[in-house]
């Protein structure tokens, strides 16, 4: 997720920025010698209530291309009062 956080174009404002809340979704266990590789998107961008809300979403795969674990991170960044 920390590439896409900090990406110019996602414009997020850190020290106004709040942890809005986070859930994961388990898939097979991943054992010792897997190899896991996560890919991070923007799922949404919205603006409510003098705050922006940017969700992400997270897909971690094994080396067989399962899905061992999609994560779903939301943060929050209040507006210049």
């Amino acid at each position: 997720i920390t590439p896409a956080l900090f990406d110019p174009e996602v414009g997020i404002d850190f020290p106004r920025m709040l942890h809005g809340g986070q859930e994961f979704r388990w898939g097979p266990v991943v054992v010792a010698g897997d190899e896991i590789e996560t890919t991070t998107s923007i799922k949404d961008i919205s603006q409510r209530g003098g705050m922006n809300f940017f969700v992400f979403e997270t897909d971690s795969r094994n080396q067989r291309g399962e899905t061992v674990c999609t994560g779903l991170w939301t943060n929050i960044v209040r507006e210049d009062s």
